[in-house]
């Protein structure tokens, strides 16, 4: 007699017989059904997370030129205090009017050329993203570059 616990597999619904499918009659034991019962759960719940993770990929797209920008200005802020001391000792000796000169034309143009050249190139880049990855990808992103900020100390 059988256990009232022990489910005959099948291949189909329908209910084709094992051998119809080539597998050879066998009984699933309740440890098997808890071990699909198990998978089952956390396939249905990485689906729901996807969709939602998908879902808020789509509400970020349309800001996408926006949050480009906001990541290049991020970077130009985290390390222009490298970019300024580069530049510092580069022109270390030359006249105070050609330091000056080149100070602001690379903080005044030279960063903004920077963003607006970069931040088209970079939406252009994200769009080409899956929904689902955009919106990991872009809290990864902005939480990489606040480490980085933490680290050099600009926070």
């Amino acid at each position: 007699m059988l256990s009232p616990y022990v489910v005959r597999a099948s291949c189909s619904p329908t209910g084709c017989g094992p051998t119809e499918c080539g597998l050879s009659q066998r009984w699933k034991s309740p440890a098997e059904i808890s071990n699909l019962a198990a998978f089952y759960t956390v396939f249905i719940i990485m689906n729901i997370l996807i969709s939602w993770l998908s879902q808020a990929g789509a509400w970020l797209t349309p800001w996408l030129n926006d949050i480009a920008m906001a990541i290049v200005a991020s970077l130009l802020v985290v390390f222009g205090n490298d970019i300024n001391r580069t530049l510092r000792r580069l022109l270390t000796g030359h006249h105070f009017i050609v330091r000056t000169l080149a100070f602001v034309a690379i903080n005044a143009f030279g960063y903004g050329a920077f963003i607006i050249a970069v931040s088209p190139w970079l939406a252009g880049k994200m769009r080409g993203w899956p929904d689902h990855w955009l919106f990991a990808g872009l809290v990864a992103t902005f939480i990489f570059i606040g480490m980085w900020a933490q680290r050099q100390r600009q926070i």
